[in-house]
């Protein structure tokens, strides 16, 4: 009997043990609040989006989750775009006064509750070039459009511009290009695309300061404008191009670029022909300026 007796305890000491074990593994669960497990998952793949500068607007970023009470979920992010607001319901949002002058790119690294980071690029254009003159009309600084576009050029010291303005009358009827003491002088870095007049003719004044055609351009003031300056010879084409705008004489015209040491180049406004000219020649000199 007592033999009996020891065998019944073990046993029901085993069966002690094992209630035991199964109370501390069940108390090492958690449930949330619905009864399932508290663990979370955010997943958000690589994804790319583009908004408009000056203009609100809303992209998303798919999300999927699992086990997150009520759906929702914190976000932080790295690198994100000025103007730009990162929702925790999935979107981005650009305020409509975020503005860019070009169209530039970031890439985000989303933490969703700290348990998934991710990537997503999000592109931020520059706002659409919205046309306010045409070729022809009067400019802020009074002259005349003589030239537009659309996808800008850019002019040292102003950044990107739009438009090229004439001066409304020659600012001389004949003036040389170069002071009598500098008509042998080499100007450093005149060039003759659109958009390096101003650069020429700060170049050139920095030289010889009283460099009678550059000179006169700086000096105008129409419109109450001070950016006024010779045009370079690209923009002189545009002068031409536009010249039934300007009541222009069918005459030779300076333009900021220079040839040589002793020459810079002149267009003939009559037949449209290029040549270079005497730095201390006279010829006719209409400014412009950029915006």
């Amino acid at each position: 009997m007592k033999k009996k007796m020891t065998q019944i305890a073990s046993v029901l000491g085993i069966i002690a043990i094992l209630a035991m074990i199964g109370f501390g593994l069940s108390a090492c669960g958690e449930d949330d609040d619905t009864g399932g497990t508290t663990t979370k998952t955010v997943t958000v793949g690589t994804q790319s989006g583009t908004l408009n500068a000056g203009t609100a607007g809303t992209v998303t970023y798919p999300v999927t989750t699992a086990n997150i009470a009520n759906g929702t979920y914190n976000v932080t992010v790295a690198n994100r775009p000025s103007g730009v607001t990162v929702g925790n319901s999935g979107t981005l949002t650009l305020a409509a006064s975020a503005n860019a002058t070009t169209a530039t790119t970031s890439t985000l690294t989303l933490t969703l509750d700290g348990v998934t980071s991710a990537v997503f690029a999000i592109a931020i254009d520059a706002p659409a070039f919205v046309l306010e003159y045409a070729i022809g009309d009067t400019g802020p600084g009074d002259g005349k459009i003589i030239y537009v576009s659309a996808s800008g050029f850019n002019v040292t010291g102003l950044g990107t511009c739009h438009y090229l303005e004439a001066a409304p009358v020659d600012q001389e009827i004949i003036l040389a290009w170069a002071s009598s003491g500098y008509t042998s002088t080499y100007i450093e870095g005149t060039g003759t695309a659109i958009g390096t007049g101003k650069a020429n003719t700060a170049a050139i004044l920095a030289v010889d300061a009283n460099a009678p055609a550059a000179k006169a351009c700086a000096d105008y003031r129409g419109g109450d404008k001070d950016d006024w300056f010779l045009p370079s010879r690209g923009e002189l084409d545009e002068m031409y191009e536009a010249r039934s705008h300007l009541g222009i004489s069918p005459i030779w015209y300076w333009c900021s670029s220079q040839y040589n040491d002793s020459y810079a180049l002149q267009l003939d406004f009559e037949f449209y022909e290029l040549r270079s000219g005497y730095k201390g020649d006279v010829k006719r000199v209409r400014a412009v300026r950029a915006f």
